[in-house]
């Protein structure tokens, strides 16, 4: 029976900390940055190459701010496939390379029809919510590693308390628990 206990307990303690486990958190560590900060140059340059190529004088300066941010895109996407297939092992197949035109015109014209640019930045742009779900499960495993290291650090760190994050912002609720490891303990025996 106790060795029962023991293999159970060392399949409960171990499941957060097994290998995948911990790829899956370094892939939310990564994936989340690349994603925010994927998101915010999408958008500001976007955004920015839009207002300015309205303008008569701007087009020029628009129209490269643009090319700019489906280059850009297109090397960001790249990222997120190297992520994916050094982190997590998965492998996903890269798109087409990109064939420019002839003269000026015709390269500004073949980047801008780039579909494969154009859903990068789609991408880019989706991959937020999807972001702030990974760092909102990063959290929940720190949270939960500290929550499940309490019993042992209770006796040391008395007046620590179990953390709860809420999903929605606010407060995270507090509770202290000092009957809990005695009544674990009576249990057990």
């Amino acid at each position: 029976m106790e060795d029962e206990l023991r293999r159970v307990a060392g399949i409960i303690l171990g499941a957060p900390l097994t290998p995948w486990a911990l790829r899956d958190l370094l892939y939310c560590v990564f994936g989340g940055l690349t994603g925010l900060l994927g998101f915010l140059v999408m958008v500001v340059l976007l955004a920015f190459g839009l207002t300015v190529s309205v303008s008569v004088l701007g087009t020029v300066v628009g129209l490269l701010l643009i090319t700019l941010t489906l280059r850009l895109s297109r090397r960001l996407s790249s990222v997120h496939r190297r992520l994916l297939r050094r982190v997590l092992g998965h492998q996903v197949e890269a798109p087409s390379k990109f064939q420019p035109g002839t003269g000026l015109l015709g390269r500004l014209d073949r980047r801008l029809r780039d579909r494969v640019a154009w859903r990068g930045v789609w991408y880019s742009l989706i991959k937020l919510p999807v972001a702030f779900v990974q760092f909102y499960a990063l959290t929940l495993t720190v949270f939960g590693l500290i929550d499940l290291s309490f019993p042992v650090t209770w006796p040391f760190f008395h007046p620590m308390a179990v953390l709860q994050p809420l999903p929605f912002g606010g407060t995270p609720h507090v509770s202290r628990w000092p009957a809990t490891l005695p009544a674990a303990v009576l249990s057990v025996s």
